[in-house]
């Protein structure tokens, strides 16, 4: 059993999800939407902020700045959301959020980006795993003992989400 077993959110009578609702795995599909979503957003700041640095280019010195930025929001953006808030913009349109197994909270900061970091050095074949574990988890977040489940708020259909196995 899950050591936080007795905190996951439970089904009521109603059909309503509470805190005693089984916790409601994020699929494939709805973390690969929200990863698209995510993409966009992080590259149209950084569209923008690289049109924002062609109108400072006679400042001398602007081009280490926006290219401090751009970097700063590939690097920072989703483990800074993930910490801070316990999802990224296309996490929160998706009704999805990070959880710690250990906390039951958003991640720490050097959590978040040990996450990401991995994420992005494995990429797609980190998902795989999701497939065969217990809590649907990819392998970035096995390594850095999170998963990724719909907020408790979601109103779902049962193709939205996974159960956690029982083998």
């Amino acid at each position: 059993m899950h050591p936080m077993s007795s905190s996951l959110p439970r089904v009521s009578a109603s059909g309503h999800f509470s805190a005693a609702s089984p916790a409601r795995y994020a699929t494939f599909t709805s973390r690969c939407r929200a990863l698209l979503i995510d993409t966009a957003v992080v590259a149209g700041v950084n569209i923008a902020l690289l049109a924002l640095g062609e109108f400072g280019e006679s400042v001398p010195g602007s081009d280490r700045i926006v290219l401090l930025l751009v970097v700063g929001i590939v690097f920072l953006y989703e483990p800074l959301f993930i910490c801070l808030r316990g999802a990224t913009i296309g996490h929160a349109a998706k009704h999805l959020r990070v959880i710690s197994m250990t906390t039951g909270e958003p991640p720490s900061f050097l959590q978040a980006l040990a996450r990401y970091l991995i994420k992005m050095s494995l990429g797609l074949p980190s998902f795989v795993t999701m497939v065969f574990s217990r809590r649907h988890q990819a392998v970035h977040d096995m390594l850095t003992q999170t998963t990724v489940q719909l907020s408790l708020s979601a109103d779902a259909d049962v193709d939205d989400y996974h159960l956690e196995r029982i083998d």
